[in-house]
């Protein structure tokens, strides 16, 4: 794309969830824009810190719904499910041109299924 108003970015800095067995949002794409998500970092644990537990992370591409960010835990939304062990890290290749989001409120979401911390940061690019 040579378009000038693609810009790659972090598209959400790194975050933790602590909460177990309920989705949280990673990403929500704004209004007038296109998100094309490339990559999803990862991590169990605080770096540092080794009193956590494995736990298996789902993700979720949720479409809005008449403009309203829609609800993951849909199978039908999956497209990554693994468990991850104490401090490992993943990097989830999403190809080019990525995930695209293309409708304001469509939202990138995460589940994880222990009491453990699952830290995260989403990598891509905008175009308006």
């Amino acid at each position: 794309m040579a378009d000038d108003t693609f810009d790659y970015a972090i598209l959400s800095e790194m975050a933790s969830i602590g909460t177990s067995d309920s989705t949280t949002t990673m990403y929500t794409n704004p209004s007038s824009t296109t998100s094309f998500v490339r990559k999803i970092w990862l991590h169990v644990g605080v770096l540092g810190l080794t009193n956590f537990s494995a736990t298996t992370v789902t993700l979720y591409n949720v479409p809005d719904t008449g403009g309203v960010a829609g609800v993951g835990e849909n199978p039908t939304n999956q497209f990554y499910e693994k468990v991850v062990v104490t401090s490992e890290t993943v990097t989830i290749d999403c190809g080019t041109p990525g995930l695209i989001m293309a409708d304001v409120n469509d939202t990138l979401q995460i589940m994880h299924t222990s009491q453990t911390t699952v830290s995260y940061m989403v990598y891509g690019g905008t175009e308006t």
